[in-house]
């Protein structure tokens, strides 16, 4: 394993982006030798500073007047032949998201007036925004402050950790929580992609999660907490119960999650501890999801966008403390304009289950990975009936 020797805190390490003098094949970060990502991409031939007296500067590319769009050769690799000469630093859809100019509009709610009753009442039928000047009532209690260091410090460098590529929205193999402190905490110069943390879910560490109350509503809806028994002596059935309630999201500046619906139709509380999130989100109408059925089994999502085949969109912007409720099967797109970290959790409710059925089933019919469904879900409906 190579060492930077320019390295002197190990804390301060900024691990990702490496490059190799090409004079004694020494490898230094980037960050230690005051290098942007895009300036060592600049550079063909890289002389350390030991090697800089007898051989000269280092030999910079030469450049082009001309300006060039950067083809993202991770996506053709991995076989996106629809991926061509893109910007590897914004998806495609993000300015398609921003320039969004919708007339309907998000239901705005005090946190007290936020009850059971009223969501057994109204149905939800649309997201509902509380913010946070008005979140008093909510029940929801999250970190006043929480940052990537001290989320990973909570669950240990060495924790694997599931990273997406933004512009292929593929994951990323091999990382862990500390090469992912590492990148979220170096300047946006020096990261040579833009990657995104969406799936962290945090109830296994109890340091963590016990810093965090889920609103009222949630708790006294969730079909997890309602019908999976912990004192039951049926191991077999109660075994592996679903961990869908908290999760932590960290999100770099420019950080883009394409059209989805989440797992098994599942609803979603949402809160911004630091940074912001815009949605833009379509309401389950029958049409909406035949649409986002046919678009999910399309190969060429990145230049297909989703939102000139359905109606009824509405945009949300999130800042610092505000809390979001979106209701089961809502069609979403996020963009994140500044770093930003939330946290957030799925559940599923009982007067949602025809939604949440008709949502698994088009998760089946769009080929859904196993592993992106919302786990148990057939047990957890047995239970509830």
């Amino acid at each position: 394993l190579e060492e930077c020797p320019l390295c002197s805190d190990e804390s301060q390490k900024i691990r990702i982006n490496w490059i190799q003098c090409n004079i004694c094949d020494q490898w230094y970060h980037n960050h230690c030798v005051h290098l942007t990502a895009l300036e060592g991409d600049s550079i063909s031939e890289y002389h350390c500073s030991k090697c800089f007296d007898a051989n000269g500067p280092s030999v910079y590319k030469r450049k082009s007047k001309r300006q060039r769009v950067q083809i993202d050769y991770v996506a053709l690799n991995e076989g996106n032949g629809n991926v061509l000469a893109l910007d590897k630093f914004n998806h495609p859809h993000i300015l398609k998201l921003l320039s969004f100019t919708g007339t309907d509009a998000v239901v705005t709610l005090h946190g007290k007036t936020f009850t059971s009753d009223y969501a057994m009442v109204t149905g939800l039928p649309t997201p509902v925004y509380i913010p946070r000047a008005k979140r008093d009532g909510l029940g929801l209690e999250v970190p006043t402050t929480l940052t990537v260091t001290e989320v990973v410090g909570f669950i240990g460098e060495d924790a694997p950790i599931e990273v997406m590529d933004v512009l292929t929205q593929n994951g990323c193999p091999n990382w862990t929580a500390g090469m992912w402190r590492d990148y979220f905490n170096s300047p946006s110069e020096d990261r040579d992609r833009i990657r995104n943390v969406i799936s962290l879910e945090i109830s296994q560490f109890p340091e963590l999660s016990s810093r965090v109350q889920r609103p009222h509503y949630v708790q006294t809806q969730d079909l997890v907490d309602r019908v999976w028994d912990l004192t039951s002596p049926d191991e077999v059935l109660f075994k592996e119960r679903p961990q869908v309630t908290m999760y932590c999201l960290m999100s770099v500046a420019k950080s883009f999650t394409d059209f989805h619906v989440d797992f098994g139709g599942s609803s979603v509380y949402y809160t911004v501890i630091k940074g912001q999130k815009t949605f833009l989100m379509y309401p389950p109408s029958t049409t909406n999801l035949k649409a986002y059925e046919t678009w999910c089994l399309r190969g060429d999502q990145n230049q297909v966008w989703l939102g000139d085949f359905v109606t009824g969109g509405i945009r949300v912007d999130l800042y610092e403390g505000d809390a979001f409720i979106i209701p089961s099967g809502w069609i979403h797109a996020v963009y994140t304009p500044v770093d930003t970290v939330v946290i957030g959790g799925n559940f599923l409710t009982i007067f949602n289950i025809p939604q949440q059925v008709k949502l698994a089933r088009i998760e089946q019919a769009t080929k859904v990975p196993r592993k992106f469904t919302f786990p148990r879900f057939q047990t957890l409906l047995w239970l509830t009936a």
